[in-house]
């Protein structure tokens, strides 16, 4: 029995979901507090002070690094859609909006494809609820949330256009993709635009095919306009930051006196290895079924049972190839079956083929230091893609494809199973419970260590312990997920459940699955007015610089360097910036830690350069060039 709701009920429902999940934001009127969103609030106060006083944009921020520009991020001023939503987010949370913004266009998107409503609305959900796109903005990566939240709304406007190309869908494509560059987060626009070829390659081989040559010109000619309508649409971040980009130090080459390949590697862009730190390896897609594969996050609450002690209290969790991680990249059992299915229900279907070799090719990209030679090819030869880091990145994207397929899976499974079906049912569902299995069995091989791990034999014993009770406790889980959804199969093959409930149950397993992973990151909430006062709080050391009236800049030394906190009130040389200047990234590579002699480690030609006047420093330091300020040093600061 089919029930008939209407279209509209399904967004409704996903909009009043994330709403209670998200509730500390919507309702409470918190903001998560992430390391990222500190430290834009010490990046960024200096300038918002400048603009109450003057009423103007400040186009270069002199208290990061001794100075640069920040004219290139200075939010779009043509109003479009993002702007609408800038306006309304001051009123409601802006990452719930978005949310429910990427919830609809997925759901409209697999409409669109022919999906009945459950199928639908399951990919849309699935897709909102993704737990990396939760750590995206936990962490304060809101233009690389924003612009993974407008990947369906290119999707279907693209796949439109490409299927009816006139003026209207044309101008939707525009409108689109448009937006989505104006979040400025290039990496997933490159990887958008990959998609868009993709999309329109197959309508574009069939007309080829059938010599409609007229449509072919009217489609080609149509496609360059709206590539440059959106581009128009985007002009204003989008030039200025090309404009920036052979300045900084994403866009030029950084020499590094002290490594012999260094010269040998004159071409513009992030250096080959800083590149690809944050690459996936193979072996860590089994993430994607275990959340604790490979530990989990790197900071981690610990709430099992072995070490009653530590319960509660954040250990750390990720062994993996990475520096560090502070997301999962778990999908669930569940929806990877569907996957599966999917593909097999639509080997037919040449749209979904381009997604799977998209898809699969995203996938191999994501491996970078892992798959040398094939990353290799992007990096050195393909333009602007030398700028780019964090190839595991490109996960964003694959999930996309992935909760698509999966929305097949689920149509195939309401809709068009047959009893010559059962059998591909039965040997799928058997090899992920087999591949569990061997995971059990093979995990007592595994190093449970990271390379970073540089602690006490008794400690790496404890936390190996912590790792490896949590890959079991994931074990279990998996195992009794698949177990719930052999049940539920093999109850609607027997005709105890019909379809519709099958595919309502199914999302409800899926829903709970993932908000339980969401839920292992911890996130604190605060009210963002309270967190700056409470993070920037004027100390000693403030009021003491401050009454200092000369024109100077700060140096804080060692583990101080990178932080924005001394930007919040002070010009200082140091900070944290993904796109500073390549200057002062060389400055900092080869000179500010040069010694002149006396084994004294800082350069106090270069300091003095910089129109430095005082040194801050976690620990002493001697040289007779430096004064101490003893009524303001203390036990864990020293300023000079």
């Amino acid at each position: 029995m089919k029930f008939k709701i209407p279209d509209y009920v399904f967004p409704l429902a996903i909009a009043v979901l994330m709403a209670v999940l998200l509730k500390p934001m919507v309702l409470d009127g918190l903001s998560p507090q992430g390391v990222d969103v500190i430290g834009s609030k010490g990046q960024t106060h200096q300038l918002k002070e400048y603009q109450n006083e003057t009423g103007k944009k400040a186009l270069y921020n002199p208290y990061l690094f001794g100075g640069m520009p920040i004219y290139f991020r200075i939010p779009p001023k043509a109003i479009s859609v993002d702007t609408i939503f800038r306006y309304i987010g001051q009123l409601l949370s802006d990452t719930y909006l978005w949310y429910v913004f990427g919830g609809w266009g997925m759901f409209l998107l697999l409409r669109f494809l022919g999906l009945s409503q459950l199928p639908s609305f399951f990919g849309a959900l699935g897709f909102v609820l993704y737990p990396h796109y939760q750590a995206l903005w936990a962490e304060g990566h809101f233009m690389k949330f924003r612009a993974v939240m407008i990947i369906p709304w290119v999707t279907l406007a693209s796949t439109h256009f490409f299927r009816t190309p006139n003026l209207y869908f044309m101008g939707l494509f525009a409108l689109a993709w448009g937006n989505q560059i104006r979040t400025q987060h290039y990496q997933i626009v490159f990887y958008t635009a990959i998609l868009i070829f993709v999309i329109g390659l197959i309508p574009l081989i069939k007309m080829i095919r059938e010599k409609e040559w007229r449509v072919v010109l009217k489609t080609k000619l149509l496609t360059l306009s709206g590539i440059l309508i959106a581009l128009a649409i985007a002009s204003q971040p989008l030039f200025l930051a090309r404009e920036y980009l052979p300045y900084s130090a994403r866009g030029a080459h950084t020499v590094n006196l002290k490594s012999p390949e260094t010269e040998q590697n004159k071409k513009a862009g992030v250096d080959f290895k800083y590149a690809t730190n944050w690459s996936t390896h193979p072996t860590e897609l089994g993430t994607w079924l275990f959340p604790h594969f490979y530990g989990g996050l790197s900071g981690l609450k610990y709430n099992g049972d072995s070490y009653p002690s530590l319960r509660g209290k954040t250990i750390p969790g990720y062994w993996g190839y990475m520096p560090f991680t502070q997301s999962y990249e778990y999908m669930g059992p569940l929806i990877l079956f569907l996957v599966i299915l999917g593909i097999f229900h639509q080997l037919k279907n040449k749209y979904i083929l381009v997604l799977i070799g998209l898809g699969t090719f995203l996938i191999f990209l994501s491996f970078g230091r892992h798959f040398e030679s094939f990353y290799s090819l992007f990096f050195d030869y393909l333009p602007f893609f030398n700028k780019f880091r964090a190839p595991m990145m490109s996960i964003t994207m694959t999930y996309f494809i992935i909760t698509l397929l999966a929305s097949f899976g689920l149509e195939f499974l309401m809709n068009h199973v047959k009893k010559k079906d059962v059998r591909l049912i039965i040997w799928i569902m058997s090899i992920f419970f087999g591949f569990g299995l061997l995971c059990w069995f093979l995990s007592s091989g595994f190093s449970f260590t990271h390379s970073n791990d540089s602690y006490g034999a008794d400690t790496i014993r404890i936390i190996k312990g912590i790792r490896i009770e949590l890959f079991q406790n994931d074990l279990i889980r998996y195992l009794l997920i698949l177990g719930v959804v052999s049940g539920l199969l093999g109850a609607s093959l027997m005709g105890k459940i019909n379809q519709y409930v099958l595919g309502i149950l199914l999302t409800g397993v899926m829903v709970i699955d993932l908000t339980d992973i969401q839920m292992k990151k911890p996130i604190q909430y605060s009210d963002v007015e309270k967190l700056e006062r409470k993070n920037f709080r004027k100390s000693a050391l403030d009021n003491f610089l401050q009454k200092d009236k000369d024109l100077f800049r700060i140096f804080p030394v060692g583990k101080l360097f990178g932080s924005n906190q001394w930007s919040y009130y002070h010009q200082s040389i140091g900070g944290y910036s993904a796109v500073k200047m390549n200057g002062i990234e060389e400055l900092i590579t080869n000179n500010l830690y040069q010694s002149n002699g006396n084994n004294f480690p800082l350069n106090l030609n270069v300091i003095a350069m910089m129109n430095v006047k005082y040194v801050i420093s976690p620990s002493r330091l001697s040289n007779p060039s430096l004064i101490p300020i003893i009524d303001i040093s203390g036990q864990s600061i020293y300023i000079y």
